[in-house]
Formats: structure tokens, sequence, C-alpha cells
């Protein structure tokens, strides 16, 4: 019966796109039937440049993969036991570390858990609605979009102009090291953003970038950190600065910047503290009805994750029909026939 729910979920989301759809699991005897591949290699293999690759949820992490041709990768979301009406499956589609090598530009992927992400020779890559340990860009890469996914570090290794004019919005960021680290010419805009490291700038390296609208949660330093100065060429404007202390606490000076600083972390955040949540919930950083993060941003509205003009949706479920609920009798003869029930939404 999981089978036929399944083959319902596809058939709805084939009728949205006219590209080729191929459809991957490594639970056993799933993925039998045309367009059906226990995995993702195999898939890629198949697939022409430009089709679509379902990657369906399951209880085991796939293996990484390497992607060398135009492809659209689907997954179920993530945190979705944090959240109701979501799909009756609870279980991610979770792979290991992705590389999308030269040949895959104008590539997609949406609702995956990844372990991480490496991007070399490309343009025009969508990272949307994912979490993801961290991403790195290597070479030549241009024109990256990273927005609405709860991730780690994301790294610019600088050789032959990577991460040129990344578009980094709408993110959870959470670092063992610098957040955001080595970018040129980039947006970076409406993220919420933590340093776990004592020492660090959140951020590091980069050059001719815009950062605004932003949180940067520096809860456990004492120092405010000056953007411009370790970034060259740095506008930054009407971000959030939190720290936990009043040490060193001061005024940002009247320099146009527009920036806010509190010494309340517990303020900001609808719980005092998600970064150290147990679970890790990604709705825990919508904001406090009073949060100073409110009315900061350069819209008068707010900074942060949750602001903007493409906000950050909890759980980071494709914009997709989903299964909500699912009920059958699991089996049928000619007397008393197969009874399924299903609810589904357009999401």
């Amino acid at each position: 019966m999981k089978h036929f729910f399944t083959l319902c979920f596809i058939f709805i989301y084939i009728s949205s796109f006219a590209q080729k759809i191929y459809r991957v699991s490594n639970i056993p005897n799933i993925a039998d039937g045309v367009n059906s591949f226990s995995t993702i290699d195999s898939a890629i293999s198949a697939a022409s440049s430009g089709d679509i690759i379902y990657i369906e949820p399951s209880p085991t992490t796939y293996p990484g993969f390497t992607v060398d041709k135009t492809l659209h990768f689907i997954g179920n979301g993530n945190f979705l036991d944090q959240i109701t009406n979501g799909p009756f499956n609870k279980s991610e589609s979770h792979t290991g570390a992705v590389t999308f090598n030269e040949g895959s530009d104008s590539s997609t992927v949406v609702g995956l858990r990844i372990d991480q992400i490496y991007l070399t020779n490309v343009k025009g890559i969508s990272i949307r609605m994912n979490r993801t340990g961290g991403i790195s860009l290597y070479n030549s890469t241009f024109g990256i979009l990273i927005s609405e996914n709860v991730t780690g570090s994301i790294r610019a290794y600088n050789t032959n102009g990577s991460g040129e004019r990344t578009t980094i919005k709408n993110n959870v960021i959470i670092s063992y090291g610098h957040c955001i680290y080595g970018l040129r010419n980039s947006d970076i805009r409406n993220n919420t953003l933590h340093d776990t490291y004592s020492t660090n700038e959140i951020f590091s390296l980069n050059e001719g970038c815009v950062i605004i609208n932003n949180i940067l949660d520096r809860r456990g330093q004492t120092t405010i950190e000056d953007i411009t100065a370790n970034n060259n060429s740095t506008v930054a404007t009407n971000n959030l600065t939190v720290l936990s202390t009043e040490a060193n606490l001061k005024d940002i000076p009247d320099d146009g910047s527009k920036s806010v600083i509190t010494n309340k972390p517990e303020s900001v955040f609808s719980v005092a503290n998600p970064w150290d949540a147990n679970p890790f919930k990604d709705a825990d950083f919508k904001l406090k009805p009073d949060s100073p993060a409110l009315k900061i941003a350069t819209d008068g509205k707010e900074a942060g994750a949750f602001g903007g003009i493409t906000p950050y949706k909890p759980s980071g479920i494709p914009n997709i029909p989903i299964i909500t609920s699912a009920w059958g009798t699991g089996a049928g003869t000619s007397a008393l026939p197969l009874t399924i029930k299903i609810s589904v939404q357009s999401n």
C-alpha cells in the first residue's frame, strides 16, 4: 500500500511539469516500474538534461552523488515531525555529500537533507529549502542562489572567481567557524546567523558585498563585529547584532547604517536560545512580538530569515501537492475490494 501512495503522489506531481520525472527509493521492493530506481546514481544516468529526480523519504540515508548535467532534485522536506498537517510520511530525503560539477549549470535542489554541498565550475545553481551541513564554492562559481535553508557555513575558496555574485537570503546559518567567507560582489540579506566560536567574526574576507537586514547572533561574545573592516568594499546596514553582555556595549555611531544592537538575546526569538534547543527546531527562530529585530529592515519590517519577500518556511516542504493522511484496509479480493482513503493538499 505504501507503493500505491507513492504512485499517487508521483501522478499528482507529474501533472504540473513537462519534463520527465524519475523517482528514487532505497526501500526494498518500492522502486520498481518505469522510471523508478533504487539509487540516485542510476536515476542520474538515465535522466536527460532538464529532467526531475524525486528522492523519496526513507529511514536510511542515500549515498552522496555527483551531478554533471542540468537536473532538478526534490525531497520531502525537513523537521517534518515538528509540524501539523504536513506529509503523512515524516521521514526525510537524506543524502550524503552532493557535488555539482561543470555541466550542471542551472540545476536545482529543494527539500532535501544533505550532509554537505560542493559547487565547482558552475553557474545558476539554486539551493532552496534544504537542510545541509554546509556549502562550499570552488573555482569558477557564478550566480548561485542559496535561499530558505538551514545550513552550516557558506564558503568560497577564492580561486578563479569562486563565489562571484552569490545570493544568500532567508537562511538560518549556524557555523563552527565563519558563517560566510570569501564571497565577492554578493547579496547577503535577511539571514539569521550564529558562529559558535567565541573569537570569530560571522563574516570574513568577503569583498564588494551588500549585507543587509540580517540578525547577527553573537551571544557569548562581548564585541560588536565591524563588518566593513574585515570585508573590503562591503556595505552593511539595517542589521541586528545580538550580544549577551553589557561589556563593551555601545551605540553604533550615527553613520547611516541604521543597525541595532541588543544585549538581551532572550528578547529576540520565540525561544530564548534556539541554537542550543534539543531538539533543534527551525520554527524557533521566529521573532517574539516585541523583538528588537522587528521594523528595522530596509522595508520597515523584520530582519532575519523570516522577513523579506521570500521568508523562510518551516520544514522546507517543496511547493508541490502532498499527501497529508492515508488509510487503507491493506488487502482486497474480488468479494471484498481494497478500500483506500487519502487526503491531499496543494501546499
